[in-house]
């Protein structure tokens, strides 16, 4: 079987934590000779991260009630939270990603701005595939051969940021009038992140 991310190209090595399929690109090797996906790692990192932050925070008394042991007003606790909220609306779509491009019919909802960008993961790569590994300069060239060209389609295209680059291939990225937490979020061919999680991280 080929690569989950990129099915033209063959397998490599198999995620620990999810179980799919990777090349040699997708696959990121652990300590103990584990091999894991970008996915799986962004939540296994947002688990000891969350862990770790429990663990260092105050305890409040038993028995008084605090609007901060609710939701506490901290920027990097607040990140954190719509962090691992988008981690698990992308696991929840795991189901989806076991379909092959070519049967998969893709349709965007701009009212769901992460499925949005996780449909688009999956047309750009299926262009590329079909185009020697380029990437198209618009997202419209991707209709209607890999996006139905209907309106909501066309619609949800235009709140979206596309880039191409030379580094990561293109760059995926929600614009206003949606959620900070889906705006925040960026995609490229091998991975999604949030760069401010991945300062947090860095600096453990």
């Amino acid at each position: 079987m080929g690569c989950l991310y990129h099915p033209d190209r063959p397998q490599a090595a198999r995620c620990y934590h999810c179980r799919a399929d990777l090349c040699a690109t997708c696959a990121i090797e652990l300590k103990g000779e584990q091999t894991i996906c970008h996915r799986c790692l962004v939540a296994v990192s947002l688990q000891e991260v969350r862990s770790e932050t429990d663990q260092r925070r105050p305890r409040q008394p038993v028995g008084r009630f605090s609007l901060r042991r609710l939701w506490p007003p901290t920027p990097r606790w607040a990140l954190l939270l719509s962090g691992g909220v988008l981690v698990l609306v992308l696991l929840g779509l795991q189901f989806v990603w076991n379909a092959s491009l070519p049967h998969r019919q893709i349709s965007l909802d701009s009212k769901r701005p992460v499925q949005v960008l996780v449909n688009l993961q999956f047309a750009l790569e299926w262009y590329a595939a079909g185009h020697g590994d380029q990437y198209p300069e618009t997202l419209l060239q991707l209709l209607p051969l890999y996006i139905p060209d209907t309106s909501e389609n066309r619609r949800a295209l235009r709140v979206v940021d596309y880039r191409i680059d030379q580094r990561s291939g293109y760059r995926l990225q929600i614009k206003g009038q949606t959620p900070p937490s889906a705006q925040a979020l960026i995609v490229t061919r091998d991975r999604f992140y949030l760069p401010g999680l991945e300062t947090l991280l860095e600096g453990r």
